[in-house]
């Protein structure tokens, strides 16, 4: 079984937000890093007026590259029904240009870290609320996402999907065969932000603590599993793993539950995208078949 993997353009942020890159020149590194896909994040999307979603997958297609997912970011930690509509219709326009580029795949999610319910004017709204807005939206949206074809992957993500029991039971609650679970590897922690510095500051990943077992987590959503963020916050020295996870252990998870999609790197360091991102596709890559020739 052959690796699949490729990295968002999230992982190539800090080349973006430089006007170093492009969406174009993001296709063509993957292409060079010899990636099988790419994985467009709406943000990147939306902000590269200069290439049509036309020309995104004709660049693709001739560079051998398949799309693997698009990504967007959802908000349901909301004050009332009215904003939580414009979160389905959000979802609905993306399921459209999802199916228009041939990805498979839509990652969703339900919020960030920072989306607690104390930054809401509404201090009636609950956890269970919006945990019954986000599974009352899906079941909504799942009807028109089968008409295409496309699957959701729901991150383990905070807010309604905090914990990995959280982000089993809205799967399950929802029981569809088009909702399944994208796996980042590295939503164990709160006290990592994106943004820091883990060579000047390496006392930040050493201190870190996650609020579950990172591997018991996995395996519990392994089986409802179709995408994969593998998070890369500092390769070690060796090259042999991420200084935070252990790669090993989970894509032994990986290999017992039988997943066989896509490894999708998401940097979370503030190395050179360019140097960083083929180290950690050398290192999973390695990793990976020396399971497969277990």
């Amino acid at each position: 079984m052959t690796i699949k993997i490729t990295a968002s353009t999230f992982s190539f942020n800090s080349l973006f937000q430089a006007k170093k890159m492009d969406i174009a020149q993001y296709i063509l590194k993957c292409a060079g890093f010899g990636f099988s896909g790419i994985e467009l994040n709406d943000g990147y999307l939306n902000a590269d007026k200069a290439i049509s979603l036309q020309e995104i997958k004709r660049r693709a297609t001739i560079s051998g590259l398949s799309i693997a997912a698009v990504a967007i970011e959802s908000v349901f930690v909301r004050n009332n029904e009215q904003e939580i509509a414009r979160e389905k219709q959000n979802i609905i326009d993306w399921l459209e240009k999802a199916y228009f580029l041939g990805a498979p795949i839509l990652r969703v999610n339900t919020g960030q870290m920072a989306n607690t319910l104390s930054r809401l004017v509404n201090r009636e709204v609950t956890w269970e609320m919006i945990k019954d807005w986000t599974a009352r939206t899906f079941e909504e949206v799942i009807p028109y996402a089968e008409k295409l074809g496309i699957m959701f992957a729901m991150e383990n993500h905070y807010c309604a999907t905090r914990t990995s029991d959280d982000t089993v039971g809205l799967v399950r609650r929802i029981n569809s065969p088009w909702l399944r679970i994208n796996i980042d590897t590295g939503n164990f922690y709160e006290d990592i932000h994106y943004g820091d510095n883990f060579i000047l500051n390496p006392e930040i990943l050493a201190r870190a603590r996650p609020f579950e077992d990172v591997y018991v987590g996995i395996a519990k959503m392994a089986a409802d599993m179709v995408y994969c963020h593998a998070k890369i916050y500092r390769i070690n020295a060796a090259d042999s793993d991420d200084i935070l996870l252990d790669y090993d252990r989970i894509f032994d998870i990986y290999h017992r539950f039988g997943y066989r999609g896509y490894i999708s790197i998401e940097n979370f360091s503030q190395e050179d995208p360019l140097v960083i991102i083929p180290r950690a596709a050398n290192m999973l890559t390695s990793k990976w078949n020396k399971l497969k020739n277990r």
